[in-house]
């Protein structure tokens, strides 16, 4: 059983900056800037290696944490403290916890949580380092999957546009060549255009292990709490050569109900699991409200600004070899067009045996450098929603950003037997998604028609993760599912 840092933030009686007057809990506790740290162990015998506390990563191993609270553990603590109770605007935005615990999980990152006697997410985390590893596995997998055969694309298309690639008059791709395009996409790193979208962020539990790994998140959350937790942890994790992370702080639904107030509720002892409630509603027993949210739809508040509409600097990169080509075809008195790979030469013919074929892209042996450069053009994305059954409503306020180039190619959903899943899939068939799901027995199955959603639904009981998949992407789905 891991243990971790716990974080207690100041009430009004001991504003931040103020000494705390509360008795220590143990020997183990630091009081500072108004609020109590303790634990500043994690790791078991059983999983020592995985996880990496705060003070072994910011202070000497072999230094007491006597030592270590005096150093900038401590004040950094106290900063993202500060930073996660603000929002964007500077103003408080959200409830203040508590407190809070920072444990250790198995990706080597600290991810902020609820006590763990009050919530079942971050109890599992303290004792596990993980939530749902098989869901976070399955999008792990699909991730990998895709930024593997987009930049099998990149590095043919570099190898071809380099002065000593397979273009029109040149040399069949070399070792110098594929050096540079090694080298280029390590300068890129993670701006590929591969994301994760995942809406209903609760503490990070999928988010910030995919974000550690190397992709860019977009993430959605509707409870106050849990976004404050949300930036705490990406504030203890900060790190300048990990990937875009943008975390929004709003309740996502159909465009009807685009821009109203609601409350966020959750169970007394499960705190950070919130539920959308409109007034008027009835709050049932063990509920308490934990805050508001305003309502949005999705098409509104994803890729609404300029650096979100820009296409992935691997494009950008790539679009300029393609000028610079064509630049110079010209100027040695070839066409334009003979930058573009064709059957009359040989050396063309080399280039084109090399292409990656990526049949869920629409890629085969014989699409030119301008389809290519269309799709590395597009986002790659794959979305989770867990919304606590409000996963219909989003995507009726998503039209644009499940129809357009950058759609998602797999989705992850929850799907309760109280929601309408007739009318889900039926909505996300207009949108060129087919659905796939787990039955009773256990194997899954695509449901391609109202009357196999019915039958399906007719069994289902409680709650199950399902895929929505691109029509022709199948592909990408991993094993198992």
């Amino acid at each position: 059983m891991s243990r971790g840092v716990v974080v207690t933030p100041p009430t009004e009686a001991s504003p931040l900056g103020a000494p705390n007057r509360r008795r220590r809990n143990s020997s183990n506790d630091v009081e500072s800037g108004g609020f109590v740290i303790s634990d500043c162990v994690l790791g078991s015998r059983s999983r020592p290696l995985f996880n990496v506390s705060w003070c072994d990563r910011n202070c000497n191993f072999n230094s007491s944490w006597a030592d270590c609270r005096a150093d900038a553990t401590v004040a950094r603590l106290r900063q993202c403290l500060s930073e996660s109770t603000h929002s964007d605007g500077g103003e408080v935005a959200m409830m203040p916890l508590r407190s809070m615990a920072l444990y250790g999980t198995l990706f080597g990152l600290l991810l902020a949580s609820h006590p763990s006697t009050v919530d079942a997410v971050s109890n599992q985390i303290r004792v596990s380092g993980a939530w749902e590893f098989d869901e976070l596995s399955v999008i792990d997998r699909v991730l990998l999957r895709i930024r593997h055969d987009v930049r099998s694309v990149a590095t043919h298309l570099l190898r071809t546009l380099s002065p000593s690639g397979g273009g029109h008059g040149g040399q069949a791709p070399g070792g110098e060549a594929t050096a540079d395009a090694g080298a280029l996409l390590a300068t890129i790193g993670h701006q590929d255009g591969v994301e994760l979208v995942d809406i209903g962020m609760n503490i990070g539990s999928l988010s910030f292990p995919v974000w550690w790994s190397g992709f860019s998140v977009r993430g959605f959350e509707a409870m106050p709490g849990n976004v404050q937790l949300l930036r705490m942890t990406e504030c203890v994790n900060r790190n300048a050569s990990k990937p875009r992370l943008v975390i929004t702080h709003c309740g996502l639904t159909s465009w009807h109900q685009d821009g109203h107030r609601c409350d966020i509720v959750s169970g007394v002892t499960n705190v950070g699991d919130g539920m959308l409630r409109c007034p008027p509603y009835p709050l049932l027993p063990g509920e308490a409200i934990r805050g508001q949210v305003t309502l949005r739809a999705l098409d509104l508040v994803i890729d609404h600004n300029e650096e979100e509409r820009s296409p992935p600097a691997l494009f950008r990169v790539l679009s300029q070899r393609f000028n610079e080509r064509q630049l110079s075809q010209v100027s040695n008195g070839s066409s334009v067009g003979d930058v573009v790979p064709s059957s009359s030469s040989s050396s063309s013919v080399a280039s084109l045996a090399a292409a990656p074929v990526i049949p869920w892209a629409g890629l085969s042996r014989e699409s030119d450098v301008h389809e290519r450069l269309t799709f590395l053009h597009n986002k790659h994305r794959v979305v989770k929603i867990d919304v606590e059954g409000e996963e219909l409503n989003v995507v009726r306020g998503a039209p644009r950003f499940l129809s357009g180039p950058d759609a998602p190619l797999f989705i992850l959903t929850e799907v309760w037997d109280t929601l309408d899943s007739v009318g889900y899939a039926r909505l996300m068939r207009r949108h060129g998604y087919r659905f796939r799901a787990p039955t009773v027995l256990g194997p899954w199955i695509w449901i391609d028609t109202d009357d196999e959603a019915a039958q399906w639904k007719a069994q289902q009981k409680g709650m199950v993760n399902a895929i929505f998949l691109r029509r022709g992407a199948e592909a990408l789905l991993p094993d198992g599912r």
